[in-house]
């Protein structure tokens, strides 16, 4: 299903089942989190890391805690340009070795700050508070 996906093409996917995840985030460029208002904690934008996929996410929520800026992606204003966001959009397509910086940012991010020890300790803490 994926392998047929022309490069560079937004795709809004609907529904895909949990087994094609993979799969699906390793069929992207890059990942938007561009929410205005509120966002908790998206599963999303850390399963995109965790699969490398840089993402590109506004300075919203829990966006701030997911995303390390020019790290693992970019954080941006909630009142961003479409200028703006295509210019990134667009040096991650072709500046490789930025590409390159950030999908590793992006895996060990995930890995090193969100792992299962990791996030279970910090459960753990909440309930002991």
């Amino acid at each position: 299903l994926f392998d047929e996906i022309p490069p560079h093409v937004i795709i809004r996917p609907g529904w895909i089942a949990n087994l094609e995840m993979p799969l699906f985030y390793s069929a992207l460029d890059v990942s938007l989190l561009l929410s205005k208002e509120r966002e908790g904690h998206s599963m999303f934008g850390m399963e995109s890391m965790a699969c490398g996929v840089p993402v590109i996410a506004t300075d919203v929520g829990g966006n701030v805690e997911i995303v390390a800026d020019q790290v693992s992606g970019f954080l941006i204003s909630r009142n961003y340009s479409e200028g703006e966001l295509e210019e990134l959009i667009v040096r991650l397509i072709n500046d490789k070795d930025l590409y390159n910086h950030l999908s590793k940012g992006a895996y060990l991010n995930i890995q090193e700050r969100f792992n299962f020890n990791s996030s279970s300790l910090k459960l753990l803490s909440v309930f002991q508070d």
